[in-house]
């Protein structure tokens, strides 16, 4: 049988529809495909049943090209599929996320997209206006990133973390991104000067142009405006025309973001800057990096332990979850393929044992098939890694220190998990009460009710 297989538009381009009418559209033609490639899929399973059971009669000869050709198709269907689902996810999120933005509209709001902002003016210990661009993330507004000593090596010079890497050109005037285009990983360079991506196989040559896809975009480059000892300010070398600044003026403003995004911010400062403030932000830092690493595999196999369990003893990995049994998409995948689909985390691992993606894809992999063995059998379809370095940091004796949530600016507040809080919480916890104190500062200053925050107990067996 011949199959065409069907092309979609990447998942980017749907996040950009606006139109609710085009949305449901889309929606509907996702739905339609759906069902399509299922009995696609369910037709080519009958097949394989039917060759199973003509080989287990002896009535069948195996013709291992029919087989390949069987088994290939199956798998192109499959990600076609998965590509839908995908769609359909995103399309939930977008719907969802349109209703808030709709009811922030209806009482006066302004949400802005896709925003960047390239300078802040301060006076008289107040924020008075900033200034942004809209658009792709490759816009004009420079930015800073540090050498990474791990990766560095007589023959090139690397800065950035996870995937935010960047790797300096023979001229030493500009810096190649090292992030895919095709999916986001951090792509390795090879011994003859081209890069390769180690998660679905992407070739740049030498200058990050396209050599084999599945990527379509080359890498970004960037001119190296600024240089200091260990870090390098760079800003895009884009052919795209100049974009517009656009400024904002409000009452107050909230820096909600992790450390590198506070510390971003704080560079554009301009004006009457308060010191002590500045000198916190520069002593903010993170901690060591983290990964997370998605399979998807054609087998399923026995669990006895927890759908998500913490686990000791490899160097790499501390955690495994079971993404078939807990998240629908996954269970849906799971029953018409009979494959599985694993994440491994790993928290706070060390740059120099695993100073590239691909040394931790090779160890995540290795170590999956460690703690489940029967996988060494099966076929990994597709793998995704996530890989950054914006875990805040909390070295010893910086607490007293520490940024919170208001300001020795009148109109500036702060939310993070990086926040000196007035109760006990952390991470995400931490994240979202400090944008409620923020929130209920300004509730104040305006003379309005403040919302009233649960948290636990200062006290109990132990005081806090």
């Amino acid at each position: 049988q011949t199959y065409q297989r069907k092309e979609f538009e990447d998942a980017e381009d749907v996040l950009r529809q606006q139109e609710t009418s085009k949305q449901k559209s889309e929606r509907a033609k996702l739905k339609k495909d759906y069902k399509l490639f299922s009995s696609k899929l369910n037709e080519l399973e009958q097949q394989k049943r039917e060759l199973i059971k003509e080989l287990t009669k002896g009535i069948g000869t195996i013709n291992l090209e029919e087989e390949t050709k069987l088994y290939d198709l199956m798998r192109k269907v499959e990600d076609d599929r998965k590509l839908v689902v995908k769609k359909m996810n995103i399309m939930d999120q977008i719907n969802e996320f349109d209703e808030k933005i709709k009811a922030i509209e209806k009482n006066g709001g302004q949400v802005i997209s896709e925003g960047i902002v390239n300078q802040i003016i301060c006076n008289n210990e107040k924020i008075v206006s900033l200034t942004y661009q809209q658009g792709s993330s490759q816009t004009e507004v420079p930015f800073w990133v540090e050498r990474n000593d791990y990766l560095t090596n007589s023959h090139v010079t690397y800065y950035g973390a996870g995937d935010q890497v960047f790797i300096v050109t023979s001229n030493h005037q500009e810096a190649i991104s090292l992030t895919c285009t095709h999916q986001g990983c951090t792509v390795s360079r090879q011994t003859d000067g081209t890069f390769l991506c180690p998660c679905h196989g992407t070739l740049y040559d030498d200058q990050g142009k396209v050599f084999r896809g599945p990527a379509k975009q080359n890498l970004p480059r960037y001119k190296i405006d600024q240089q200091k000892k260990t870090s390098i300010q760079l800003i895009s070398v884009s052919t795209l025309s100049l974009k517009e600044d656009k400024m904002l003026e409000a009452d107050y403003y909230v820096m909600a973001t992790d450390v590198p995004g506070i510390k971003q911010l704080w560079e554009l400062v301009e004006g009457d800057i308060n010191p002590k403030v500045t000198q916190q932000v520069v002593t903010l830092t993170t901690a060591d990096p983290f990964a997370v690493a998605r399979f998807w595999f054609d087998q399923d196999f026995e669990w006895k332990y927890s759908d998500f369990t913490s686990i000791s003893g490899y160097k790499l990995t501390d955690s495994i979850t079971l993404y078939h049994h807990i998240q629908n998409q996954f269970i849906e995948w799971s029953k018409h393929t009979g494959g599985s689909v694993i994440e491994l985390h790993a928290y706070c691992y060390k740059e120099k044992d695993f100073p590239s993606q691909e040394s931790l894809l090779t160890a995540f992999e290795q170590e999956l098939y460690e703690i489940v063995p029967k996988l060494k059998q099966a076929n990994c379809l597709n793998r995704e890694l996530v890989n950054q370095k914006n875990f805040s940091g909390y070295p010893p004796n910086s607490y007293n220190d520490r940024l919170k949530t208001t300001t020795e600016i009148k109109n500036l507040y702060f939310a993070g998990d990086w926040v000196k809080m007035p109760f006990p919480c952390g991470l995400m916890e931490r994240a979202v009460s400090s944008g409620l104190l923020a929130a209920n500062e300004i509730l104040h200053q305006e003379g309005l009710q403040r919302r009233t925050l649960l948290t636990v107990a200062p006290s109990g067996l132990v005081k806090i």
